[in-house]
């Protein structure tokens, strides 16, 4: 490949001399008729890019990708799915049934749970039996079954 092509897409390590030589040894060993789809798969790689999106912006067959991503030995990387709202939920109460007592503000334990703050407000305004109000802007954490039994 010239060096203008090179340049030309992102720059990073696909611009460097270091990939040009690991690029021309691994093209070498491709017949000349699929070279274009193993360079895709070889420039996806190194870009970092997830399978689908190295599919998608190459327009290349998945059984292709897959082929010479084993040809030359890349392993996939594994991308995580966004979780769903029933998982969410599940993954709050679990923080909170296991830190019952602390004080905590929403951003501490947004951070804490790794969701965002308005889906920790939504989670509040929906369940505010787990909290009891300290302050402005802090919490304490409250086990709402103990709560219910003590009234």
């Amino acid at each position: 490949m010239s060096e203008e092509n090179i340049h030309e897409e992102e720059p990073g390590f696909t611009a460097t001399k270091e990939f040009d030589a690991i690029f021309n040894k691994l093209i070498a060993s491709v017949p000349v008729s699929n070279q274009r789809e193993a360079a895709s798969v070889i420039y996806g790689h190194y870009k970092g890019w997830a399978p689908s999106k190295t599919i998608k912006y190459y327009n290349i067959d998945e059984e292709i990708y897959s082929t010479y991503a084993e040809f030359f030995k890349f392993t996939e990387k594994v991308v995580n799915k966004m979780a769903g709202r029933k998982s969410k939920q599940d993954n709050i109460v679990n923080f909170l049934n296991g830190n019952v007592g602390k004080v905590v503000t929403p951003v501490q334990l947004a951070t804490d749970v790794q969701i965002s703050l308005p889906t920790f407000y939504n989670f509040y305004n929906a369940n505010r039996s787990y909290f009891k109000k300290v302050k402005r802007g802090h919490f304490e954490i409250i086990d709402p079954k103990v709560e219910r039994a003590n009234s």
